[in-house]
């Protein structure tokens, strides 16, 4: 009797391990990797531009060089002779809501930004991905500026994912 008892405890202590290995499985099969931040404060400088013609001055091109692309060339003559200054060739503008350009995807003309939701699920509350449409109001090398309202401060926007996202995607954040 104490033989069989002792077989029961054991076959239920192993189909209980198995169980809880499967279901984990089960769990994070099809659940994306992710990282994800919130929205950040990020000052973009502004190249200089003319009132006139709307191209930047490259005071290379007037001493003879090439000018650089989207610059204007200005003969020595006309170049201007007082000093400029460094305020007026890089104003910044501060946006209150960007993202990594690694974050910022597009469909035809309309750009979009993935952001971690909680979800009800079958085993309770699960993380997905949510889908929401976005626009840019600048960029600079590594950052886009959203327009306000489109992600708040306390939505955490996805970075980085292990495979490809779509609207509803089971994700796991990645420990920091």
């Amino acid at each position: 009797m104490k033989r069989r008892a002792a077989t029961a405890l054991f076959v239920f202590f192993v189909a209980m391990a198995c169980f809880g290995i499967l279901s984990r499985a089960v769990s994070s099969a099809g659940t994306a990797l992710v990282a994800a931040e919130a929205p950040s404060t990020q000052t973009f400088a502004q190249e200089a531009i003319e009132a006139d013609g709307g191209t930047a001055f490259d005071p290379g091109a007037a001493a003879g060089g090439e000018a650089a692309p989207g610059c204007a060339t200005v003969p020595e003559d006309e170049a201007p002779e007082a000093s400029v200054d460094a305020d007026e060739l890089a104003a910044a503008r501060e946006y209150g809501s960007c993202a990594p350009l690694t974050a910022v995807h597009r469909e035809g003309a309309q750009s979009y930004v993935y952001v971690v939701a909680e979800q009800g699920g079958f085993s309770g509350v699960e993380l997905v991905a949510r889908k929401v449409p976005v626009s840019v109001l600048d960029t600079n090398a590594s950052w886009a500026a959203l327009a306000e309202g489109a992600v708040s401060s306390q939505q955490k926007i996805i970075v980085r994912s292990d495979r490809v996202l779509a609207d509803g995607s089971k994700v796991r954040l990645a420990d920091a």
